[in-house]
């Protein structure tokens, strides 16, 4: 039974607080106090009305009928004082209400009184216009209850429809609305401005605890809905200029982060006043920027930060002052702790840094006492940076390198102004040396260091990088030996030597033989493990006062320093080739290996490059002479020789100067002797030797890698002349393309001939591509699909040197071959008489079996071409119907067509034409 109790004492306590205004405003609220007063004036009143009520000669309904209408009334201005607020549509509850109770006084005019009470009841919690329509509506009332008094017959005698009292209300009124409304607005003036430093006060208290930019922004909007918060909660938002527009970072209501206030939506141009100081905008506009607010008050944020606005949910002008006073606030706070952050943030950053440098910074002292050490030298050296200071700064040097260390402060105490740079080595803790560069400067004048600073880095990998690249300069990558530049330094000593003790000097140069042909048809990891052994071998064989050195490719040399005579140097010489030529073990069997030496001895006045080239002119006469020997070098080496040796160096210069042309030997008809085609030859135009054949320089230039540019220009060259040449009949004559293995691994060899008929106008059918003799039946096969596109295109397939070469079964077998020529051994034997001819009859009748064309070629005599014509030969060629020749030459025999514009053509073409 308690409990119930308790609730209804705490329920009728609240009630009697309700009543009396107990406890209904905060400390400071002036508004409140006033208020407060008047409620307790108006509520001793209503008692004083209560006991008029019971004191009334009015009829028994009437006065119980004002009772209630009085507990209506005080009902009705507690609810109003609770909610802080009037509605004008409690005046159709309020006025006749106390109508009721003037009629139930019996006397209305005692009750003017309670009537001027909620006047001033109304005036305080409603505005102007409330409270003039409350006056009317009361004196209304109050005219009302005086008719039906004096129509009851109980009206005093002060209480008529015209007497002074009901008279001079209208007056009274009005000035009690005045009055109550001036008090009223001066009184909560001063609560708005106490409450706005209250909150002011309270968000700078939050600012200067703040840490982070996001802190400030949403103490800042919590501040500003505070001080719009007036009558009901109230929102605000605080947005800052970002890339893409005033972006709001925070807000009352989360949903509202990120909105971008874009004053020109919907076509709008909604002015914020970011630059005349806070401003009010209205509904419309504040719809505009995308808020869901009616009003909103909108103070920017100074330039001092990242610039932006504060806005708060209303149209109360005079939060402006308090509002900017925020913005102001924000402002401030967000520099200090953007300021603050930078601050760290730097702080951090250098402390992060000096840990994780590369570089380690030192200070010492005059003496060489360490006074400081950077924490990156526990990576660099492995050290503790307080395990060094206090110590010597010689004390991790090598012994070595101190000396030279200890000579740099004299250096930098004679200049202090000039900074220092070395190179030394330095102990890391696990006992190992570091090679360590370091740049020192003398600060010991300035009061911030008081030292000598030294920064040092560890280039120990650099280091062992250098020699490694050193070593690389001057040594061959596969072999170990040294190199040219080493070797041609090593022959320049030895020379000189020779010239001030009056030694010889000998020089062998070796060429592997064949290693081009052993490379391609073992591939290359045979050919390097060929060219190790040799390296081996060489060295082996060769004394411990001799260097040896791999010059490039399959070409080696070694300076034999001293030598007794010609003599000595040939036996050397000798000794080292019968070492190189035992077989090479490769893949499980023995793979022979020749080399041929020239040998050359010193005779004082050489240069290197002298020395070097008969060196080299020697081997070039030992391989002309059948290779595998040892050949020395002479003064009467032949002028061609010594040319051979000139192309050779023009060429691997990768610049040869002249002009390669392609030459056109023609092809007959051998009925009628009429020119139907030609094979297009290479010739080199040079301009001291003349115009060379392709026996002098091809094997030089493809030992060079220079086919391909060769190749390119020659074919682009004839297939642009040839375009417009037609036979005598009139139909286009035909091109032969003579292709070489290298041609046909290169794999794109169809893209670039269909490229050069496009740009020339040929028809595929006008292009004949011959496979030459040098091309193996693997290469055949790998080059298979090539050569299946390039006849389905129309293009001719022709094995040369039949039936000699070793791939011409294998391509009749496997290609489509539409055609073969026959070797000059088969031709040479024509000469004899008939019956000695039955090779030549028997490819022939085989040729015509299979379908096959037939071009006789090396036809150098009528006998010749004569018992082809017998034999049933159609076409030839060879010196007896012309020798190769220029296109000009060769248009003489032919008609010509229109020409097509050609176009130089594009790709590569690594060509061999013979």
């Amino acid at each position: 039974m308690k409990a119930p109790r308790a609730a209804t004492a705490e329920s009728f306590s609240r009630l009697l607080k309700g009543v009396l205004g107990l406890g209904q405003h905060r400390p400071g609220d002036l508004v409140g106090v006033v208020r407060t007063l008047f409620f307790r004036f108006a509520v001793l009143n209503m008692a004083f009305v209560v006991t008029m009520l019971l004191g009334s000669e009015a009829p028994t309904a009437l006065r119980l009928a004002g009772l209630a209408s009085m507990l209506v009334v005080l009902g009705w201005w507690v609810r109003g004082r609770r909610r802080g607020r009037m509605p004008v549509s409690g005046l159709a509850i309020e006025a006749p209400a106390l109508a009721v109770v003037a009629i139930g006084t019996g006397d209305p005019a005692m009750t003017l009184g309670l009537m001027y009470v909620a006047l001033n009841f109304r005036a305080m919690y409603g505005s102007t216009r409330a409270a003039a329509a409350l006056g009317v509506s009361y004196l209304l009332s109050h005219l009302v209850a005086v008719a039906v008094a004096e129509a009851a017959g109980t009206a005093g005698p002060a209480t008529t429809l015209l007497s002074p009292v009901v008279l001079t209300q209208v007056p009274g009124f009005a000035l009690t609305v005045v009055v109550m409304r001036v008090l009223v607005a001066i009184a909560d003036r001063r609560d708005r401005e106490q409450r706005a430093q209250e909150i002011l006060t309270e968000t700078g208290v939050t600012f200067t605890g703040a840490q982070r930019a996001g802190d400030v922004l949403e103490a800042a909007q919590r501040g500003a809905a505070a001080l719009a918060s007036r009558d009901r909660p109230r929102g605000a938002a605080v947005a800052l200029h970002e890339d893409r527009g005033l972006t709001v970072r925070a807000a009352s209501d989360p949903a509202l982060v990120g909105l971008v206030l874009d004053p020109t939506a919907g076509g709008a141009n909604t002015d914020l006043g970011a630059a005349n100081g806070p401003r009010r905008v209205e509904a419309d506009a504040v719809r505009v920027l995308g808020l869901p607010w009616d009003a909103a008050l909108v103070a920017p944020l100074s330039n001092g930060s990242s610039g932006g606005m504060l806005l708060a949910e209303t149209g109360d002008q005079g939060l402006e002052v308090p509002l900017a006073s925020l913005a102001a606030q924000t402002t401030l706070a967000l520099d200090r702790v953007r300021a603050t952050a930078g601050v760290a943030a730097s702080e951090a950053l250098f402390s992060s840094l000096a840990a994780r440098a590369s570089d380690v910074s030192r200070v010492i002292a005059a003496d060489a006492t360490i006074l400081y050490e950077s924490e990156a030298v526990r990576h660099v050296l492995g050290h503790e940076p307080q395990e060094l200071v206090g110590r010597s700064g010689f004390e991790l040097i090598h012994p070595d390198d101190r000396p030279r260390a200890e000579q740099l402060l004299p250096t930098l105490f004679e200049n202090p102004d000039r900074p220092v740079t070395t190179q030394l080595r330095m102990r890391h803790a696990d006992g190992s040396w570091r090679h360590v560069e370091g740049a020192l400067r003398n600060l010991l004048d300035d009061p911030a260091v008081g030292g000598i600073v030294i920064n040092y880095r560890d280039v120990t990998e650099r280091h062992r990088l250098e020699e490694q690249l050193r070593e690389q300069a001057l040594h061959d990558g596969l072999t170990g030996l040294p190199n040219r530049n080493l070797f041609t330094d090593r022959v320049g000593h030895a020379l000189a030597r020779q010239g001030r003790e009056g030694d010889h000097v000998g020089l062998l140069f070796l060429d592997v033989d064949d290693f081009k042909t052993l490379n391609d048809g073992l591939g290359h990891a045979a050919g390097d493990e060929v060219l190790r052994t040799v390296s081996q071998r060489l060295q082996a064989t060769a004394r411990a006062s001799d260097t040896c050195a791999r010059l490039g490719g399959d070409e080696f040399a070694v300076v034999v320093d001293p030598v007794a005579d010609e003599v000595e140097l040939h036996q050397i010489g000798q000794r080292t080739l019968d070492a190189l030529s035992e077989p090479v073990r490769l893949n499980g069997t023995d793979a022979p290996v020749g080399v041929s030496v020239g040998v050359v001895l010193s005779r004082g006045h050489e240069s290197v490059d002298e020395f070097l080239a008969h060196a080299d002119l020697a081997m070039y006469r030992a391989k002309d002479a059948g290779k595998g020997r040892v050949e020395p070098f002479h003064l009467d080496f032949s002028t061609t020789a010594q040319q051979r040796l000139q192309l050779r160096t023009e060429l691997e210069s990768g610049s040869p100067t002249g002009e390669f042309l392609p030459y056109y030997q023609p092809i007959v008809e051998l009925q009628t002797g009429r020119t139907v085609g030609a094979e297009v030859l290479v010739r080199w135009e040079h301009p001291h030797q003349g115009v060379l054949e392709a026996e002098h320089f091809l094997p030089l230039a493809e030992s060079a890698r220079l086919m391909t540019s060769i190749g390119r220009e020659v074919l682009s060259r004839a297939c642009a002349e040839s375009a417009a040449w037609l036979t005598p009949e009139g139909s286009p004559s035909t091109l032969s393309l003579n292709i070489s293995a290298s041609e046909l691994r290169a794999q794109y060899l169809d893209g670039l001939l269909q490229t050069l008929l496009r740009d020339t106008g040929r028809c595929p059918s006008e292009l004949q591509i011959e496979l030459n003799s040098s091309t193996r039946p693997d290469d055949l096969t790998a080059a298979r699909p090539t050569l299946q596109r390039l006849a389905s295109l129309g293009m001719k397939l022709v094995v040369d040197d039949f039936p000699a070469g070793p791939n011409a079964l294998h391509a009749l077998r496997y290609l489509p071959v539409s055609g073969v020529k026959l070797s000059r051994q088969v031709i040479d034997d024509l000469d004899g008489e008939p019956s000695a001819s039955p090779l030549a009859a028997g490819l022939l009748r085989l040729a015509e079996t299979m379908g096959l064309e037939v071009v006789a070629t090396g036809v150098e005599r009528p006998t010749q071409a004569e018992r082809l014509r017998q034999l049933g030969c159609h076409r030839a060629q060879g010196f007896h119907f012309g020798e190769p020749q220029p296109a000009a030459a060769l248009a003489d025999r032919l008609t010509t067509r229109p020409t097509v514009p050609s176009r130089p053509a594009a790709g590569l073409l690594l060509s061999r034409v013979s």
